[in-house]
């Protein structure tokens, strides 16, 4: 995005030059209303699910290839060449790094418990997954029935740990549950 805001930047400074002369004209407002737009459509390509977000990349380059499109409308080649050359360096380096980084963040074990809604058990839960060390990169919460008496299933996904340290406060957390 550093990129993005750069040639919007340039574009809306020195793009317009000839339309400056003007009476009624203020190009800086063109670039304004381009990067706000394209950052509104752009921020519908991100999605929130759980704890992780997807789509940030998606509607940097959906933000940038606005940034150089109204520069080459107004003629900045320069700067549009240099802003593509920089963001297919950087969005190759992205692809060869992804893989590597799945198996860094691969998923560890996860945690499926059900219990009766109307239990105030969640934050029960969690405290003790918690304090048996390990990290949960994922929390899923779906409900079944309308009434008091109906299941909530919580689901963690959590960060590679020593299963073994995990095994005693689940089996006292069900117990509880009895």
């Amino acid at each position: 995005m550093a990129v993005g805001a750069a040639v919007f930047t340039v574009s809306g400074a020195y793009g317009f030059a000839d339309f400056a002369r003007a009476p009624v004209v203020d190009p800086a407002r063109v670039a304004a209303q381009i990067a706000s737009g394209i950052g509104f459509i752009g921020a519908g390509a991100i999605v929130k699910d759980g704890i992780v977000v997807r789509g940030l990349t998606t509607a940097a380059t959906l933000w940038l290839s606005a940034a150089l499109g109204m520069a080459a409308g107004a003629g900045a080649y320069l700067p549009v060449a240099v802003g593509l050359i920089l963001v297919m360096l950087v969005l190759v380096a992205l692809r060869m790094v992804k893989p590597a980084a799945r198996g860094i963040a691969r998923a560890g074990p996860s945690l499926r418990i059900t219990h009766r809604r109307d239990h105030d058990t969640l934050d029960t839960i969690l405290r003790t997954v918690e304090a048996a060390g390990p990290r949960i990169k994922r929390l899923s919460i779906s409900e079944d029935g309308q009434e008091q008496a109906a299941t909530r299933t919580v689901l963690l996904e959590m960060g590679e740990h020593r299963e073994h340290r995990l095994l005693r406060p689940v089996r006292r957390l069900a117990r509880r549950g009895r």
